[in-house]
């Protein structure tokens, strides 16, 4: 008689469990010294067709450093089916000798567990590391939003 209520109770359980936060280290590298670049990156969560990606953060940024870096924590992701997240980059940047703009879009994506809360593992954060070289890479094209927007 109490399997029936404690399963009734597990998927209500289950349906509202939310996965644990996410933290994101992106690390855009620009070997080309004396040189003022600047780039509009968006980070993104694949999701497939017909979903539109997660934009998770979209960044406009100009500096004279080698390195850019940025840190983001405590993201929540929505998802899709998959039981990882697919972490994803788009860079449109002029790190380039000639100084013209490109567009670079992650190889790969960085996949990450979804988890969920759980007991042993509460406040566990999940780490995607994106190094990114940009220097003279990418298409030399302007980058169409990750999600076909303008």
């Amino acid at each position: 008689m109490n399997f029936p209520i404690f399963s009734i109770f597990l998927i209500i359980f289950l349906g509202f469990s939310k996965s644990d936060p996410l933290t994101i280290d992106v690390e855009v590298r620009c070997a080309f010294n004396q040189l003022y670049w600047c780039g509009k990156m968006h980070i993104f969560e694949h999701n497939n067709y017909p979903k539109p990606h997660d934009i998770i953060r979209s960044e406009d940024f100009c500096t004279y450093d080698v390195i850019k870096r940025f840190h983001y924590t405590d993201i929540y992701l929505q998802g899709d089916t998959s039981p990882m997240y697919e972490i994803q980059y788009q860079l449109h940047h002029n790190c380039t000798p000639d100084v013209f703009w490109r567009c670079l879009n992650s190889e790969e994506p960085v996949e990450v567990p979804k988890i969920g809360d759980q007991v042993i593992v509460q406040n566990f954060r999940y780490c995607a590391q994106l190094n990114i070289d940009a220097y003279s890479r990418g298409t030399s094209e302007e980058c169409p939003h990750p999600n076909g927007e303008f």
